[in-house]
């Protein structure tokens, strides 16, 4: 389940977005934010994410060669 993040920059947005839009955050708030302003929870998963960043979201192909990347 995708839990939306209540606080700073990115307030409103899964982490999953968050990684998608600016990964540099993510790492922030998983390895330098200061974890007495920052739940373990939000650093723990945001770390989660980190470390097993989520599949490309690849349902905008319509199934023709000229998708391939080759």
């Amino acid at each position: 389940m995708s839990k939306v993040v209540p606080f700073g920059k990115y307030k409103g947005l899964t982490l999953g977005s968050i990684y998608e839009q600016d990964k540099s955050y993510l790492e922030w708030m998983a390895y330098r934010s200061d974890p007495t302003k920052t739940e373990p929870i939000w650093r723990s998963r945001a770390a989660e994410i980190c470390e097993n960043p989520p599949v490309a979201n690849f349902t905008e192909m319509d199934g023709t060669d000229s998708d391939l990347p080759f």
